[in-house]
């Protein structure tokens, strides 16, 4: 950047090339002035810190349960598998294999989505179940659509919910690669 100030445009939109009529059609504030004070305040809202620390607080811990319930569903999915002997299961065994891991791994992602719908709910963040677990299921997989969104004092946790969604579906992809692995490895 130039040096110049990040702008936000308040006016009506239209664009004018003469300076006095600009200012009376647009009027530009800055968001983010010169020097540190000016960081509490935002379009003219101060910004509780409080709360915005205590909210992340908030979403780290659903993010660290749904770590608990994601490893707790893989570990008992590796024991299972472990426990197969069979070193390279046949075409239809292998077929059902996937599918049963496939299904396993999206119910744990459905109870990690539920886990953070329900705490919009219980906050009153989200007006029903069904929108809770509908806005649930669009963050945690960064879909996004935008049709439902957060009060602005909980859209932090929209974002951290996202970035576990993003970790879990990870975590999912290194665990079904792992199983492909040693199913091939098996025909070796």
């Amino acid at each position: 950047m130039s040096g110049r100030m990040p702008w936000h445009d308040y006016g009506s939109g239209c664009q004018s090339s003469s300076s006095s009529t600009r200012s009376a059609v647009q009027r530009y504030e800055p968001i983010v002035a010169a020097g540190p004070p000016a960081l509490d305040r935002v379009r003219g809202r101060s910004i509780d810190y409080h709360a915005m620390l205590s909210r992340l607080s908030i979403a780290l811990v659903l993010m660290a349960v749904c770590v608990v319930i994601h490893a707790a569903g893989v570990s008992w999915a590796l024991r299972k598998l472990r426990r197969s002997r069979e070193p390279a299961p046949r075409l239809a065994a292998g077929i059902q294999l996937f599918v049963l891991v496939a299904a396993w791994i999206i119910l744990l992602h459905l109870a990690e989505i539920a886990v953070w719908a329900g705490f919009y709910l219980w906050q009153d963040a989200m007006p029903d179940l069904a929108s809770a677990l509908y806005f649930s299921a669009v963050t945690y997989t960064t879909t996004g659509y935008g049709d439902l969104v957060l009060a602005e004092e909980w859209r932090l946790l929209g974002a951290v919910e996202a970035l576990t969604g993003i970790l879990m579906c990870g975590w999912s992809t290194g665990f079904f690669f792992a199983i492909v692995n040693r199913i091939y490895e098996g025909y070796r």
